[in-house]
């Protein structure tokens, strides 16, 4: 019997540069993500990063912040428990 992968569920902030001409942008974008074991975050957050601002468009400087949301997590005065379907 072959096990699934663990899950990591994080919560992702991602932001870019574009600079050009006289305008100087910085583009932020949030998201949630849901990886297996073996898939880091660094890794897949880059990705992300790139995929919504790309490089072909003059967005550079790429910049990913994520945090691990826990298995339970409290938020008073609610508790937020999430699990993977097969457990």
């Amino acid at each position: 019997m072959t096990e699934e992968p663990t899950l990591k569920f994080y919560a992702v902030a991602i932001a870019a540069l574009r600079t050009g001409g006289d305008q100087t942008a910085i583009g932020v974008q949030s998201a949630v993500a849901l990886l297996p074991e073996g898939v880091t975050i660094g890794d897949a957050g880059l990705a992300a990063a790139r995929s919504f601002f790309p490089e072909a468009e003059g967005w550079s400087g790429h910049h990913v912040t994520a945090t691990e949301i826990p298995r339970e997590l409290t938020i008073e005065p609610y508790t937020i428990t999430w699990r993977e379907k097969n457990e």
